[in-house]
């Protein structure tokens, strides 16, 4: 592994001016993972056959949590066709997509964001797998490089207890089994938030809410 070059470093410092397009931290907004700031490395396998990386991470004890962005380390590329998925783990790879994403079909360092295209809930304790279609990571062929990092920890002010993992990458298309990258895990921003109650909930509460206050009255009498 080599330390990114100059297409690289910038990301970094353009991360500086993109939290609040990731979602800045609120009362109910927060980063499960945020590793950006990591020692960098780069994505240059030997094969040049790779058509989809895949990054884990795993969410720590808590709530539910809803995921409003998914960010990942794209430095280069070109051609079009880039894509997220968050899919669920199934023995320690990819298994099944959960959500699709909506986002930019061909990234840079300042527009690698995507946000699921329905509403995705992260169970606590759970391993995670956010799949990205690159076509190639060589730039050269229509691909797009993917930043990694041999530093697995996570941010203090991220959510406690949460972690990534060892890159996979996947070649043919889909066709050939999950092959792990070692030494490795993506950069990446997970910003999730406690989940909104539907409007039915609402009801319901206010329903109970109207309970309590009859019992409330009926006790006073």
């Amino acid at each position: 592994m080599t330390h990114f070059p100059s297409r690289i470093l910038p990301l970094t410092g353009a991360l500086i001016g993109l939290l609040g397009a990731a979602g800045t931290a609120s009362a109910d907004s927060f980063y499960g993972v945020f590793n950006f700031f990591n020692h960098q490395t780069d994505l240059f396998p030997q094969a040049t056959t790779i058509t989809s990386v895949a990054a884990p991470f795993t969410t720590g004890d808590g709530p539910t949590y809803q995921v409003q962005t998914l960010g990942l380390g794209v430095a280069d590329g070109s051609g079009g066709g880039f894509t997220i998925s968050l899919y669920s783990d199934a023995g320690g790879h990819p298994g099944t997509s959960l959500a699709a994403t909506t986002g930019n079909s061909n990234p840079n360092v300042t527009s690698a964001f995507y946000t699921p295209t329905s509403q995705t809930l992260l169970a606590p304790d759970t391993t995670y797998w956010l799949v990205a279609g690159v076509k190639d990571p060589d730039i050269a062929d229509g691909g797009f490089d993917i930043g990694i990092t041999d530093d697995p920890s996570n941010a203090p002010f991220a959510l406690p207890g949460w972690t990534t993992g060892q890159v996979e990458t996947q070649t043919g298309g889909g066709s050939t089994p999950w092959a792990a990258f070692p030494g490795s895990a993506a950069l990446l921003i997970i910003n999730v938030e406690t989940p909104v109650p539907e409007p039915a909930e609402y009801a319901t509460l206010g329903a109970l809410g109207l309970v309590a206050y009859g019992l409330i009255r009926r006790a006073r009498r």
